[in-house]
């Protein structure tokens, strides 16, 4: 008849299905970012028929087969120039819109990459006040919330998995690396890539050593920054060096209206 005497609260959780969570979000984010920059990428594919290189290819290809029907009309000769001038202008602006795009995803990995930094500075922090609270007698059930949250949270951005074979010494690890150990958390920043791309790489704050993300959010962007975008940039440059040489090697062997040879049309 005196009611209920509550003397403790019990925090419940299933450790292995906490495991299973946190090694499955980053497939998740990974997958989710990759489909977002590329709807971006098939924006810049999918142009109107009528600007595409494809079209100002033909065009141009249609102004020589006028010309050589014409040669001697100097309007012929004008719609050669004019449509070689549209077509580079086409590439030109298909160059400008992959590096956009690459530009924008390399502001994105320097925004996660500090999103990293901090998630992994709170939970440290973390650990010191739940050990401090075990320490002093309570049960620290929202901090052990709060950090559960925080690692979630991290779980998208990166790769990581978690350790808690010493109830005061929680550890995150990285590929292998050490992420988080109790009240010490490691950083990530940049530094120079050994390529002539501009962009930056990252690496361990402490140690300069090169990292690796196999999954999450910042995986998928320097997945997407280092090998998707380069490689259709790269792509987009071969075929016109190539195109533009090839045209060169037949006007430089061909006699001009004013009787001069060996030039270059680009």
């Amino acid at each position: 008849g005196q009611g209920v005497d509550v003397q403790s609260i019990m925090r419940v959780r299933d450790e292995f299905l906490d495991q299973r969570i946190v090694g499955q979000a980053n497939l998740e984010s990974y997958w989710d970012t990759r489909s977002k920059y590329y709807m971006m990428l098939e924006q810049i594919y999918n142009e109107p028929a009528d600007v595409s290189i494809r079209t100002n290819m033909d065009k141009f290809w249609e102004s020589w087969q006028e010309l050589s029907i014409h040669p001697e009309n100097q309007a012929s000769r004008q719609a050669v120039v004019t449509r070689g001038e549209t077509l580079s202008d086409s590439i030109k602006q298909r160059w400008e819109a992959l590096s956009g795009v690459g530009n924008l995803i390399n502001s994105d990995i320097k925004a996660t990459m500090q999103q990293v930094n901090s998630l992994a500075k709170q939970i440290s922090e973390c650990n010191i006040e739940i050990v401090r609270s075990k320490g002093m007698g309570d049960n620290p059930n929202d901090l052990l919330d709060r950090r559960d949250l925080l690692v979630d949270k991290l779980s998208k951005l990166i790769n990581i998995s978690t350790d808690n074979r010493d109830s005061d010494e929680f550890m995150i690890h990285v590929d292998g690396k050490i992420l988080v150990q109790g009240g010490v958390s490691r950083e990530f920043t940049l530094a120079p890539k050994e390529d002539d791309s501009g962009y930056s790489k990252i690496v361990w704050a402490d140690t300069l050593d090169d990292t690796y993300f196999s999954g999450g959010q910042l995986g998928a962007l320097i997945e997407l920054r280092d090998v998707d975008v380069r490689n259709e940039i790269q792509s987009l440059n071969t075929m016109t060096m190539n195109f533009s040489d090839l045209v060169n090697d037949v006007h430089r062997n061909a006699v001009g209206a004013n009787k001069v040879s060996g030039l270059d049309f680009f």
